[in-house]
């Protein structure tokens, strides 16, 4: 909330909900508590790396990533599917972590169109960032971030990274610094995966 200048307002936001539409409560018939929460993700979610990481990682994107006015459907299972969007960014920097080895590429080559399209996508992160920051409202980062972590990917599956061509190298490398930046702002976490993970 910080990093987004919202750690001192206090603005109206969407209700928390059930799978069943209604306010979700904690088993006490209180307001749940986010401590609450992180459990019942960690409860559904498979064996990872740094749990705690992820887990927040998935509730953050998914009570981010609507509109600050919306209502929220709180659903654990789906999601911490492989597939949905706070653990897709979280293993999407991962693999470009590792592929990258760590760190970034600097540009040593060609850059076909594609490559320029795909580094050219991240420009549009200080819009997103800047758009939150002046209408408190982080979705269209949260968004944004995850419409580049599919991008990458979808380049990343079309060719190697780790000994590829350096002007791709240089793109992802690009994609990669602007993921670590939004999920920053966005108070998400990189999660270093292991080897076979």
């Amino acid at each position: 909330f910080k990093s987004l200048g919202l750690e001192k307002k206090h603005l109206p936001m969407g209700l928390v909900l059930g799978a069943d539409g209604k306010k979700l409560k904690s088993r006490t018939g209180d307001s749940m508590k986010a401590a609450e929460a992180v459990e019942e993700v960690r409860n559904v979610l498979q064996p990872v790396p740094d749990p705690k990481k992820v887990v927040w990682n998935v509730i953050a994107w998914n009570m981010l990533a609507t509109g600050r006015a919306q209502n929220v459907k709180f659903d654990p299972a789906a999601w911490v599917k492989p597939e949905a969007p706070g653990m897709y960014i979280s293993y999407t920097w991962a693999r470009l972590n590792s592929a990258l080895e760590g760190g970034s590429r600097g540009f040593h080559g060609e850059m076909t169109q594609e490559d320029a399209e795909l580094a050219g996508f991240t420009g549009y992160f200080h819009y997103h960032a800047s758009k939150a920051q002046t209408t408190f409202d982080p979705a269209g980062l949260a968004n944004y971030l995850y419409e580049l972590c599919r991008k990458v990917t979808k380049a990343y599956h079309s060719e190697r990274i780790r000994d590829g061509r350096p002007g791709f190298q240089f793109a992802v490398s690009y994609c990669w610094n602007t993921i670590t930046q939004a999920m920053n702002m966005l108070g998400m976490f990189p999660v270093v995966m292991r080897d076979g993970d």
